[in-house]
């Protein structure tokens, strides 16, 4: 009996023993499919962050164009969500190197950590601008100015040198984010400050339109961006262009009929706006912001830019202040000052239609264009 009491006592045991297996290799297996699930579950997340963050990446360079390849200095620590990034920029052929030029391709890293997980992506950035490639091809310009002159004290005109200079705190060469072209530069203008622009007395335009990007600082409104008028003199073919509060900006048309007052909204507050102002010689004229027709009304046949009907206007023209009040011939005393930034302005000779207007801006916009995709290629994943 003992025997078989012992028998039956191993045969417990044995039994308990292969129970007590069983349950921790199950115990085992749901750990590991537990773990596994995790791990899954983190490389996930950890890849999706790091695509977020090439994303991130691309957006940040693009927000300023020009300017942020000089500005950088290393990669950049994020938390993103739970995720810790690391971004980071370098050129194509080389992870130790970033060239400053804006027109040249440049990778976005992105690395991201999620617990355990790891992951990495990047992609390639090509600027879109191509050498050449300009928004007015297509059309005659009269006269521009895209400020890019090396310290000069002149704003040089590119068409027909109606060059132009500097007065007051102007400041030059300096980036801007300006969406549409990555090596243009701007002007700043404070209220002490404006271009004056001795022009070509035969400059003259029949129909024709005036263009600019601006980018508004200052609050005041009635602040003057575009002028060529002066009190002391007769007033044919004058034009006044002014920005009002983030709300609005107008064009005012002199002639000897009177004036003829367009109002355009459509602005983007703090940030870089498209103006096109147009007349067509024939008693018509328009503005557009942004590419948009926003005020279209009859004009006296006859006006145009520099003359009207006969009787010529051989006033300056001034960047960043009205001249209504002027001295002839001069641009002092002015009034109505404008704060902001000018870029890009140009004169145009020809009938500019409503259709003409749209497209210059959408060239424009369509230079900012980049391609990029993120190169799956480049996913790298690891646990630690």
């Amino acid at each position: 009996m003992r025997r078989r009491r012992g028998s039956a006592y191993i045969l417990v045991l044995s039994t308990t023993a292969l129970v007590t297996a069983a349950g921790l290799a199950a115990v085992m297996v749901q750990h590991a499919q537990a773990q596994s699930a995790r791990l899954t579950a983190e490389s996930t997340r950890a890849r999706a962050a790091a695509a977020s963050g090439v994303e991130l990446g691309v957006h940040l360079a693009l927000a300023d164009p020009a300017g942020w390849k000089q500005r950088y200095d290393g990669p950049v620590d994020i938390d993103l969500d739970g995720a810790k990034l690391v971004l980071s920029a370098h050129d194509p052929a080389s992870t130790e190197t970033l060239s400053t030029d804006p027109t040249q391709p440049f990778v976005i890293a992105s690395s991201a950590q999620v617990g355990g997980a790891r992951a990495r992506l990047q992609a390639t950035v090509v600027p879109a601008i191509a050498p050449g490639q300009d928004p007015w091809d297509g059309f005659t310009l009269a006269a521009r100015w895209r400020f890019r002159e090396q310290g000069a004290s002149f704003a040089y005109d590119e068409i027909a040198a109606n060059d132009g200079r500097l007065h007051g705190s102007v400041v030059q060469n300096r980036w801007a984010e300006i969406p549409y072209d990555p090596g243009a530069r701007s002007m700043a203008i404070s209220s002490s400050a404006h271009v004056r622009v001795i022009h070509n007395p035969s400059l003259e335009i029949e129909a024709g339109a005036l263009a600019f990007w601006f980018f508004a600082t200052g609050s005041s409104s009635n602040q003057t961006i575009f002028s060529k008028r002066a009190g002391g003199s007769n007033n044919g073919g004058g034009l006044r262009v002014t920005y009002h509060n983030d709300q609005a900006v107008r064009a005012v048309f002199y002639g000897s009929a009177g004036s003829t007052i367009l109002t355009a909204s459509g602005l983007v507050p703090n940030q870089w706006n498209f103006v096109l102002v147009r007349w067509d010689g024939m008693g018509s004229c328009g503005i557009y912001t942004n590419g948009s027709s926003r005020h279209v009304r009859l004009l006296p046949a006859g006006w145009g830019l520099g003359k009207d009907n006969g009787v010529t206007n051989p006033e300056p023209i001034a960047f960043g202040v009205s001249t209504d009040g002027a001295s002839a011939g001069s641009t002092s005393p002015n009034t109505n000052p404008f704060s902001g930034r000018i870029a890009d302005v140009a004169l145009l000779k020809g009938v500019i239609s409503a259709e003409d207007a749209r497209a210059i801006y959408e060239r424009y916009i369509a230079q900012a264009a980049v391609s990029y995709a993120i190169d799956e290629s480049s996913w790298v994943r690891g646990h630690q």
